[in-house]
Order: C-alpha cells, then sequence, then structure tokens
C-alpha cells in the first residue's frame, strides 16, 4: 500500500506496520490530552 509523503502518510504507514488491515472500516475513538488551561479553554471555543 502507498501513503503520502508526508506526516499523515508516515502515521498510516505506521499504522500498517503495526498489523492494522487499513482495507476494513474501523471504529476511531479520540482521547485529547491537554495539560494546560489555556489549551483546553482554546479547544472549547472551536
Amino acid at each position: 500500500m502507498q501513503f503520502p509523503d508526508d506526516d499523515n502518510g508516515q502515521l498510516l504507514a505506521e499504522i500498517a506496520a503495526a498489523g492494522i488491515d487499513l482495507n476494513k472500516m474501523h471504529q476511531v475513538d479520540f482521547l485529547f490530552y491537554l495539560n494546560k488551561k489555556p489549551m483546553l479553554k482554546n479547544l472549547l471555543k472551536k
């Protein structure tokens, strides 16, 4: 499988190398770790 030559492509290549089949649908859960209040306030504004 070929991936773009950028940060996203690098991440996809790492996921594929870990054995994740990217040809199948996957449920993705997101976790935001914000260790500073200004970062949290900025995220909540959006």
